[in-house]
């Protein structure tokens, strides 16, 4: 089971699931692409130009390598796609140039702007935590119509994991059994299993099959909606769409 110690398991209603896992998470770290926004498509289509160009590989192959190892920086899945390559850097630079100029138009759909906001009116702390580049997370964040109470990406200092827990750690976020990391790679199951947190995967670029083949006890999502159902808080919501948390069975 994935860390975290104020996780509970209830009876589910839904006769598919004979239990339900309800988090109770004081920090939520969402990875951006592919979760938050819907841009990996494109993503993997530059990505797959890029290493059809400068390593002459297939581009379907490309793309479906490119996917595959979706969670780390694009620099870190070269060096598993084409190891040492003498055109990594070129490949890297027209990479992040190509999908910071894509990225400017990504925007939350409606319905993720709602669950965020509903995630912030219960009183949780909503952020990004993301291997893209910290010029587009910060750009995404400050044009996004919530406010998010961080926004970490990758740099020569942070990365996704370890690095960016204990950030928000020493800058008063809580301790990480408090936090949750919401996902859609498979990197992104085994960052949080190795750095002590809590999960749940969104199924777009990975299927439930997928997941549950790297690690047996986990929390799929079709989407962010699916988040309203498994998170519990103090809630300030009329309706209590973030529910109050049940008594511990």
């Amino acid at each position: 089971m994935l860390a975290g110690t104020h996780d509970l398991i209830l009876p589910s209603t839904d006769s598919r699931y004979s239990a339900m896992k309800i988090f109770m998470p004081t920090t939520i770290l969402f990875d951006l692409d592919g979760t938050l926004v819907d841009t990996m498509p494109s993503f993997a289509n530059i990505a797959a130009q890029v290493m059809s160009m400068h390593a002459s590989l297939d581009f379907g192959h490309a793309r479906d390598l490119y996917l595959k190892t979706s969670g780390l920086p694009f620099e870190a899945q070269l060096d598993l796609i084409v190891p040492k390559h003498s055109k990594k850097k070129a490949m890297v630079d027209t990479f992040e140039k190509r999908k910071l100029h894509f990225s400017t138009r990504a925007k939350l759909a409606p319905s993720t702007v709602e669950v965020l906001h509903h995630l912030r009116a219960s009183g949780i702390q909503i952020g990004i935590s993301s291997n893209s580049y910290q010029e587009q997370v910060t750009n995404f964040a400050a044009s996004s119509p919530v406010p998010f109470d961080f926004a970490l990406g990758f740099s020569q200092e942070l990365s996704k994991g370890h690095s960016h827990i204990s950030w928000l750690e020493k800058r008063g976020f809580g301790d990480r059994k408090h936090m949750l990391f919401v996902g859609d790679s498979l990197s992104d199951a085994k960052t949080a299993q190795s750095s002590g947190i809590s999960f749940i995967a969104v199924t777009t670029t990975f299927s439930r099959d997928a997941f549950e083949s790297e690690i047996s006890d986990i929390t799929c999502i079709s989407d962010i909606t699916g988040l309203i159902d498994l998170i519990c808080a103090p809630s300030t919501l009329s309706g209590g769409h973030v529910h109050d948390c049940p008594a511990a069975p």
